[in-house]
């Protein structure tokens, strides 16, 4: 009887389980652009890292990297840009409608 709970539990969850994903992509956040800012400006990851920002302005927001590596295109108030670092190194990006807001990923 208690295996059979359990089973079901378990599939309960599975099943239940994707469903709870896409909230949860959506709420991640790692660098949030706001007062024409970029927080936190400097961040650590890992190799194979991805890294979200977030747009919290009523203003429109770029995030390029000063080697050409990723660029956002426009980012709109609430939307977001997400990109993965796949080689270690310093990257440095700016706004490109905004350049004294800067920020810099490292990663290891």
């Amino acid at each position: 009887m208690r295996s059979k709970l359990a089973l079901s539990i378990a599939i309960l969850l599975l099943t239940a389980a994707p469903a709870l994903l896409p909230a949860q992509r959506e709420a991640r956040e790692d660098i949030r652009i706001q007062n024409r800012a970029f927080t936190p400006a400097a961040i650590h990851v890992k190799k194979g890292q991805s890294i979200t920002w977030k747009n919290y302005d009523d203003l429109d927001h770029t995030v390029d990297a000063e080697d050409g590596s990723f660029s956002s295109g426009t980012i709109k108030k609430g939307k977001t840009f997400t990109h993965t670092f796949k080689k270690p190194g310093k990257y440095p990006y700016a706004c490109h409608l905004h350049p004294r807001m800067k920020g810099v990923i490292v990663v290891e």
